[in-house]
């Protein structure tokens, strides 16, 4: 069975490889910039500690001083000094794709 997307985004014009691996570069810098943009902004927000900012389209808001606690099995299984058997058998092997995109030096 292919992986291939079944439909393209309406933002999709590439017609060769070098075409879509440029298209991507660009999206994945404007996305860069977008989530900069954003923290920037959520920033502000909390720096003027406000709580609720409602707006003609959206309502923001911001809780402070949440705490979460996560134990670290890891750490805890290290300390218990288990055998390399019963850490293999409790061991998950994964595979997956990873795509790594850089620019293009001129």
């Amino acid at each position: 069975m292919s992986n291939l997307p079944t439909s393209s985004p309406r933002f999709f014009d590439a017609t060769d490889d070098g075409a879509v691996a440029d298209q991507l570069g660009a999206l994945r810098a404007e996305i860069d910039t977008l989530k900069k943009a954003a923290e920037f902004l959520e920033d502000l927000l909390k720096h003027k500690r406000v709580v609720e900012a409602e707006g003609a389209l959206f309502r923001v808001r911001i809780t402070y001083d949440i705490e979460s606690r996560r134990t670290s099995w890891k750490d805890v299984a290290a300390k218990l000094n288990p055998s390399r058997q019963l850490v293999q058998a409790h061991t998950k092997v994964s595979v997956s794709d990873r795509v790594l995109v850089t620019a293009k030096r001129k």
